[in-house]
């Protein structure tokens, strides 16, 4: 199992949302390492609950998910950087939901880049539509 595909797995887990895939890729140091990981040792992870463990158990149903993704990341040749990662935004990481995996073409660098954030709600309600 390669990062892309342990991230993609981890993050279609229902329940898990990226508070607790960041905290688990954390604790465990990759993506990969959660699954290679015991049951014992995921039960170890404070808020992580016996119901989560058990779906981390059963981690392989979820593989064929994420086949179609990885297909088309392939075609549409787009690359990713991970959490954790030295090419990782540093300031992104810091955020309790920051994304296991971040899709990018092209060249990317954040070192040198000044960054801003837009923070929005994802519903649009009609008077702020009158705004746009």
């Amino acid at each position: 199992m390669n990062s892309l595909e342990a991230c993609l797995i981890l993050q279609s887990i229902p329940g898990m949302g990226m508070h607790r895939c960041v905290k688990l890729v954390s604790h465990f140091g990759s993506a990969e390492a959660v699954f290679e990981s015991s049951y014992k040792d995921w039960e170890a992870v404070e808020g992580l609950g016996q119901q989560l463990c058990n779906s981390l158990k059963k981690w392989q149903l979820h593989r064929s998910k994420i086949e179609s993704q990885i297909e088309l990341l392939q075609k549409h040749k787009v690359q990713t950087l991970f959490f954790g990662t030295t090419d990782y935004p540093k300031p992104l990481s810091f955020c309790s939901d920051a994304p296991l995996v971040l899709f990018y073409r092209g060249n990317v660098t954040f070192k040198k880049r000044k960054l801003i954030s837009i923070v929005g709600t994802r519903r649009n309600t009609p008077p702020r539509k009158r705004f746009l």
